[in-house]
């Protein structure tokens, strides 16, 4: 049973899909990162509405991009504002176009709040157990795999998010005299390791590119025989524990979104 575990959680590991990502995504939303006045515009537009400018946090999306241009509209503004007119169009959608190295330069993605789905690992070197009245403070050796879910804090910034998992893993866990009852077994044993199945739900946040922490709340069970023989007080009973983040996949948010309206003027 412990095989075939084993081999499905490292199949499970494996399957990670790396796709590369063009630099400007068709449809993807992006803002722009700077004010530049009328003169300015015009000259990094290469399509342009009367009096239109760039203006810093306005939010667009692109219709289409090549290695040369990027075609992109506006998210609608308030209706009845002069931005709606400006940007939007009263009556007919106004599409505007940029060079596609001005567009690079100037925007920047603007993500979804949620990130997509990803399988990752993660190590959890401090677990602690509470029974019969005692704390045990461990370090255990896990191999597993995460199915994550992740928040982004800030629309702008791909690196500050909340991530939300849940997970199965192998561990090996740490039996002594004063936990179970191996000295049954031997009574010249101090210590024994037992393969225990783990169940566990997790939150990691994220406060740089490499900066991360995260609180667990999990479940460990030896096999049935095995507990029938050590009786491990601490089989089936929670844990908490502290860990850190080794994700297969770095990038996992995106900026396509069905958002069509922006604040702003």
């Amino acid at each position: 049973m412990k095989k075939v575990l084993f081999t499905f959680l490292f199949l499970l590991i494996s399957f990670v899909i790396y796709s590369q990502r063009s630099d400007i995504e068709t449809n993807g939303q992006y803002y722009f990162t700077e004010n530049l006045n009328s003169n300015e515009s015009t000259s990094k537009f290469s399509a342009l509405y009367n009096n239109a400018t760039i203006k810093r946090k306005h939010i667009v999306q692109v219709i289409s991009a090549s290695d040369k241009e990027v075609v992109f509209k506006y998210l609608n503004f308030e209706k009845g504002t002069s931005a709606r007119t400006l940007y939007n169009g009263d009556n007919q959608e106004k599409v505007f176009a940029m060079s596609i190295e001005n567009f690079t330069y100037y925007t920047n993605p603007y993500y979804n709040r949620w990130r997509k789905w990803k399988v990752g690992v993660y190590t959890i070197p401090i677990r602690i157990r509470s029974a019969n009245d005692t704390f045990e403070f461990e370090s255990n050796l896990s191999l597993g795999a995460n199915l994550i879910k992740g928040v982004n804090l800030s629309r702008y910034n791909d690196n500050v998010y909340i991530d939300f998992s849940v997970g199965v893993s192998l561990t090996k866990v740490n039996l002594t005299g004063d936990n179970s009852n191996i000295k049954n077994i031997n009574p010249d044993l101090e210590k024994l390791s037992q393969g225990a199945l783990t169940f566990s739900l997790g939150t990691t946040i994220h406060l740089a590119k490499s900066v991360n922490a995260g609180v667990f709340y999990g479940w460990d069970f030896l096999d049935g025989k095995e507990q029938s023989k050590l009786n491990w007080i601490h089989n089936a009973k929670p844990w908490i524990g502290f860990g850190i983040n080794i994700s297969f996949s770095d990038q996992n948010s995106n900026n396509k979104s069905s958002t069509i309206d922006q604040s702003g003027t």
